[in-house]
């Protein structure tokens, strides 16, 4: 204690000395959790992308005079309103980052952990996340906003003509990009390692860390990867289904798109879905699709899951995983109630294949439909994508690691709402702040197991952050994930070693998914 107040002194000098950044002079504060965490909060990395720079592709930061405030995290990008978005003002100025970190000086050299947001690609944004309990492990924590819905991803061809490469769409994964370019260029000044840079992410925050994996316009930037509950890796969508760069969709729901100058002189709410009904004119729909990334020919060459499977992506260790029940959110919020209305749903989007769906996924009672539902998304959009990208990886470089979270806390939303391991529940985990950090928001008081089980999960995080191995301290053997054994470290009521994640259901999920894509 003695040695902890004689440094106190100098943390606090630390946290009111500016960092020099190549925009400008920031100054931070102190994380309210008492560990001697500095905290910047909406620095930007880049141009507000309004107005002539809307839908374009990012550009960095104008500099700044003087020393600017980082006491507050910046604007979230327009997206619908909810828990995804939090409470902070929506602007189109939103592409800003934070930084946690222990040490702001330039000679600490610290692992530095690059989070990407979850949400679909319409929402979310960096400041739902809390760094503090990660960074007071040793680390230098970056969070960042990026572009979402058709204000990050729209395709034009418009924008593509303007293009230097011919294509559009994924300016939100350019985003991604710049802010790992911003990192390598200014990481140093706030005590991190440029050379040692791990990219994490959950939900499409995942799909971009694999996604950036396999893109050539990421190479350097990063040196390490986990991928959270990756979904859409096998399902972006390709310029060749998008009759004039994307415009098919949006005419199939009734909308009309104007001339490029037309959308970006009208408000960012009209490229918002409000789902409520508050703004029926709205010009985009979620479902219109129009809000994702997709096979552009440049950031990502080609099809990610082909890109992965011919080993053409970049041979950085691996984390990479899911949770036991993925897909029990979605399915809650399914219109789909009865085993008829399921039945009468894959008939008609699966024609020919429905009664093999079927069969894998019964549900021969009304009883049985979230049941079916969920473990058909949790299997289709979450673990056959870990498994494949963990195929990948392991080939070619023997780093990999897989994890299965199946906790399911006694008194959380999980139990109470019967929703399991849901989509998301391992987050507040990984980063050792199960106060609520994440989709949920605040949990209810853990047990001591679950405090445990945040401590060792988040150190394992943090060592695999440091040395490319998440082995050590008291967490149990963890074996490296191969092809034959699909080996993977269960974090659940236990912590144990278990093998092949549901493999029957996999491999149909495997061969149904090769024969949806050709059609």
């Amino acid at each position: 204690m003695r040695s902890a107040l004689l440094l106190l002194p100098l943390i606090l000098a630390a946290s009111d000395r500016p960092v020099k950044t190549t925009g400008g002079l920031v100054s931070g504060a102190m994380a309210p959790g008492g560990s001697g965490v500095v905290v910047f909060k909406g620095i930007p990395y880049a141009a507000a992308p309004a107005g002539p720079l809307r839908f374009a592709l990012p550009r960095p930061a104008q500099p700044w005079s003087g020393t600017r405030d980082a006491s507050r995290f910046g604007p979230v990008c327009p997206q619908p309103p909810g828990p995804l978005r939090g409470a902070g003002e929506v602007s189109e100025d939103c592409l800003n980052l934070n930084v946690w970190t222990p040490a702001p000086n330039r000679g600490a050299k610290l692992p530095v952990m690059f989070w990407i947001h979850g949400g679909g690609f319409f929402g979310g944004t960096g400041s739902t996340y809390d760094g503090e309990a990660l960074a007071r492990k040793g680390v230098v924590v970056v969070t960042i906003n990026y572009r979402l819905g058709p204000l990050g991803f729209l395709s034009h061809p418009e924008l593509t003509a303007e293009s230097p490469r011919r294509t559009s769409g994924n300016q939100g994964l350019h985003d991604q990009i710049l802010a790992l370019a911003w990192v390598r260029d200014n990481i140093a000044a706030f005590g991190g390692n440029p050379r040692n840079v791990t990219i994490f992410g959950e939900s499409a925050g995942a799909a971009s860390v694999c996604w950036l994996m396999t893109s050539p316009l990421a190479k350097g930037l990063f040196h390490k990867a986990i991928s959270q509950s990756a979904a859409f890796v096998d399902t972006a969508i390709g310029h060749a289904t998008r009759s004039a760069d994307g415009f098919g969709p949006v005419q199939d729901t009734g909308a009309k798109l104007g001339s490029l100058a037309e959308l970006r002189r009208k408000p960012f709410s009209d490229f918002v879905d409000n789902s409520a009904g508050a703004n029926t004119d709205h010009l985009f729909t979620i479902e219109a699709k129009i809000g994702r990334p997709v096979v552009d020919g440049w950031l990502m060459p080609e099809h990610p899951a082909d890109l992965f499977r011919a080993g053409q992506f970049h041979k950085v260790p691996l984390v990479i995983g899911s949770n036991a029940d993925e897909g029990s959110l979605f399915a809650m919020t399914s219109k789909i109630r009865t085993a008829a209305q399921y039945s009468e749903f894959l008939e008609k989007n699966y024609t020919g294949i429905a009664q093999r769906i079927l069969s894998t996924y019964p549900a021969p009672a009304d009883k049985d439909v979230a049941g079916a539902m969920s473990a058909y998304i949790n299997d289709s959009s979450f673990q056959v994508t870990s498994r494949l990208v963990a195929r990948a990886s392991s080939t070619r470089q023997k780093k990999t690691f897989q994890y299965f979270f199946t906790r399911v806390a006694p008194k959380g939303l999980g139990k109470t709402m019967r929703l399991g391991a849901y989509h998301s529940a391992e987050i507040p985990y990984a980063f050792d702040s199960l106060e609520g950090n994440g989709l949920m928001g605040p949990q209810p008081k853990p047990e001591p197991w679950d405090s445990t089980l945040a401590k060792m999960m988040s150190e394992a995080w943090v060592r695999f952050a440091r040395t490319g191995d998440p082995n050590g301290g008291a967490l149990p053997r963890w074996p490296a994930f191969d092809a034959r054994k699909e080996a993977y470290l269960e974090f659940g009521d236990e912590i144990k070693e278990g093998a092949r994640v549901r493999p029957r259901q996999l491999d149909f999920i495997e061969e149904l998914t090769v024969l949806l894509r050709k059609r």
